[in-house]
């Protein structure tokens, strides 16, 4: 058995980049650069006025003031897209609105909220200086300069971005395929009717959203009932076409729990089978090198849907993203102040629903009831993991402790 940490640097080591795609930029949200974005054009691509107002040569409003105005004469307006750029001279000004471009011989824009009209002359009420309110050509980066790093998570902002540049097409790396074998003779789908001593399956249900929730979109699911015959026939159809195969339930020590010796049998390499955890001591790690490409990755989930489900979201979810091109994978936590009290066994680690809130800028976290691994109500109201550390057999109202975030 090895310590969660070990697990999840071991997983890590394994997974490897999945090769390289382009796609249109448009739909590239969720995945990760597989190279730097390179500036195409100059951000901004010119010098533009920053507010709806007026643009000065701030020398002529030195003295500007609301008991004695500068007047100036108004002799045109440049708008957002205007492909003129007219020029003022001493005593003029133009009207700029948000995005324009800055007349030739302005240093300054001010805010119309300043600026009173009266026919053909503006009274400024304001002094100026240079460069307010004016965005210049390239100040947030110049044409060729590297803008994100490889690795970066495309997000609606990377989007924007993209298409600022007139972008067409992103290069990034594949999202994984997954195969979900869902194991069990009492284990059925949602829609099929349960006899006595049947339930249904909801594992593959959680997981299965949880991946799409990562850009993830092919996922598999197949059923195998505790035979070995069947078993091993659905084991090998499910990785045919798989990157990474995720069996759920089979991987304890009973009679029936088949699945890590028939991978075995199958040519998978164990890397690691059980993990000093609570819940989902039965972990089960193993790899197939592939001739055509990156390894194949193996996860035995245990058949508990907590269990399952936290597993899959704080050791597998880091190895489908590194997969996917990101490089800072590992899981993320922060400190909070804990409120109540927590009792366990020392020797494994233990992962605490829980819900995290703040008041007057401290973080608490709060420990919810029904931690049993087969219990999926207290990890829908959760929204945060409590890190209890394995050395540890009290953690006491007001101890400080470490949470992970549960961003499904």
């Amino acid at each position: 058995m090895i310590s969660f940490d070990q697990a999840q640097s071991l997983i890590l080591e394994h997974s490897e980049p999945l090769p390289i795609i382009t796609l249109p930029f448009t739909e590239s949200t969720g995945y990760f650069l597989s190279k730097p974005l390179v500036a195409t054009c100059d951000s901004p691509l010119f010098d533009q006025s920053a507010v709806d107002g007026y643009a000065v040569r701030s020398e002529d409003i030195q003295t500007a003031s609301a008991d004695s105005p500068a007047t100036l004469r108004l002799v045109g307006e440049v708008a957002a897209g205007s492909q003129k750029v007219p020029t003022i001279q001493e005593g003029t000004t133009i009207r700029v609105l948000t995005g324009g471009q800055i007349p030739r011989g302005a240093d300054a824009v001010v805010m119309k909220e300043y600026c009173v009209v009266e026919q053909d002359f503006i009274n400024i009420t304001v002094p100026a200086r240079p460069e307010d309110n004016i965005r210049f050509r390239g100040e947030e980066f110049r044409k060729g300069a590297g803008v994100l790093e490889t690795g970066t998570w495309i997000t609606p902002p990377v989007v924007g971005m993209m298409a600022g540049f007139g972008m067409k097409s992103v290069s990034v790396r594949r999202p994984p395929r997954i195969a979900l074998v869902v194991t069990g003779n009492e284990v059925l789908p949602p829609d099929q009717k349960l006899k006595k001593g049947q339930i249904h399956d909801s594992n593959s249900y959680s997981i299965k959203a949880a991946l799409q929730r990562i850009g993830i979109t092919e996922v598999h699911v197949s059923y195998s009932p505790d035979d070995e015959a069947r078993m091993k026939d659905v084991l090998k159809d499910a990785e045919r076409n798989a990157d990474v195969v995720m069996t759920i339930g089979g991987v304890s020590v009973g009679e029936y729990d088949l699945v890590k010796e028939l991978l075995n049998q199958s040519g998978v390499e164990t890397v690691f089978w059980r993990v000093a955890v609570k819940p989902g001591m039965p972990l089960f790690f193993g790899i197939k090198k592939s001739r055509k490409g990156p390894r194949k990755l193996y996860f035995g989930l245990p058949g508990n849907p907590v269990s399952a489900l936290l597993l899959y979201q704080l050791l597998v979810v880091p190895a489908l993203k590194k997969m996917m091109g990101n490089q800072k994978c590992r899981t993320l936590t922060l400190d909070a102040t804990l409120r109540g009290k927590l009792k366990k066994k020392p020797g494994r680690l233990e992962w605490v629903r829980a819900n995290l809130l703040i008041e007057e800028s401290t973080r608490y976290a709060i420990p919810l009831s029904g931690q049993g691994s087969h219990m999926l109500g207290g990890f829908a109201q959760s929204n945060c993991l409590i890190r209890f550390p394995e050395k540890e057999s009290l953690l006491s109202e007001g101890s400080t402790v470490d949470v992970v975030l549960l961003n499904w």
